[in-house]
């Protein structure tokens, strides 16, 4: 069986389409854990309804167990709630295609693989329709390496997961994340060597709209912190030796670009942690005294190094 887990927050209007495309599965071998973020708008009594015409659908509220707010802790706690051998995280306003489930499980009863990748397009944007989100080699034999500079993608709901796998590694998702967060997830699941499987087949459709993280400047500004942040936390905790040195010049530029950002959009004790983070001794205070000197002056932004 597929557990299906969805986070959602004050998503009343999109809920029923999303819903629906679940229950329109072909396959029936399925369960879908819903866990409320403290919303407060209906989304509640929707979930309670949708849960009230099929008991596949269960219905939690993230705060009744003392869990932090964030799509995070929802996920995380759709785990401990799941009772599937394979996880599927998806999003309260994208749809699942009819054979979604019926394609997971075939694959995975062919495969028995730890990660079983379905491939996913846009909806919203007529521009988007056809353009393929799960893009790169997923079989390259530095996979771990290219997952890391982006150069092969997925996102969130494309994999269907071994909850086994999970539990044998102890992975869950980091909580503390606002940005970042499944690839973060899904660098702690590489780095252990899982079989993955993938297919064409298109598993989900997912909407674009206006609502994000970064559509204004102190989003934009968080999403970027939090991007270093879950590639700080990869690197240094995750990644072996001869990983870290085939990425480091990648890992370096990164944040010097990241890092660059905040500092134009003000956020001092942001760029102050980064520059801590990354250098030390000399170089580390050198940096912190140009950051003062911009504070002041709006000067000397291409003299801070991280190398």
């Amino acid at each position: 069986m597929i557990s299906i887990i969805i986070p959602t927050f004050n998503r009343a209007d999109l809920l029923p389409e999303t819903l629906n495309s679940i229950l329109n599965q072909s396959d029936t071998n399925w369960e879908c854990i819903l866990v409320d973020d403290g919303s407060t708008d209906e989304t509640w009594a929707i979930l309670q309804n949708y849960a009230a015409k099929d008991p596949r659908f269960k219905t939690f509220k993230r705060q009744e167990f003392q869990r932090p707010k964030g799509a995070n802790a929802c996920r995380n706690l759709g785990i401990e709630k799941s009772k599937g051998e394979y996880l599927l995280f998806f999003d309260s306003d994208d749809l699942m295609t009819e054979n979604a489930i019926s394609d997971h499980l075939k694959f995975i009863d062919q495969h028995h693989a730890d990660l079983n990748i379905l491939q996913s397009v846009y909806f919203g944007d007529e521009s988007l329709n056809t353009k393929k989100i799960v893009s790169g080699d997923i079989h390259a034999p530095q996979l771990v390496e290219e997952f890391f500079r982006k150069e092969t993608v997925w996102i969130t709901h494309n994999p269907a997961v071994s909850k086994s796998f999970l539990n044998q590694h102890q992975i869950i998702f980091n909580e503390s994340l606002k940005a970042a967060q499944d690839w973060e997830f899904f660098m702690k699941i590489l780095v252990r060597n899982p079989k993955i499987i993938s297919s064409d087949n298109i598993g989900t459709q997912m909407r674009i709209h206006n609502e994000s993280i970064s559509n204004n400047e102190e989003g934009k500004a968080l999403k970027y912190f939090h991007y270093y942040k879950a590639r700080y936390h990869i690197f240094n905790n995750y990644l072996s030796e001869n990983q870290k040195n085939k990425l480091k010049d990648y890992y370096k530029d990164y944040s010097i670009k990241l890092l660059r950002e905040l500092i134009k959009m003000q956020k001092y004790d942001w760029a102050k942690e980064i520059i801590i983070n990354e250098t030390a001794g000399k170089k580390c205070l050198a940096n912190l005294s140009i950051l003062q000197l911009y504070k002041t002056t709006k000067k000397g932004l291409s003299k801070i190094d991280l190398s």
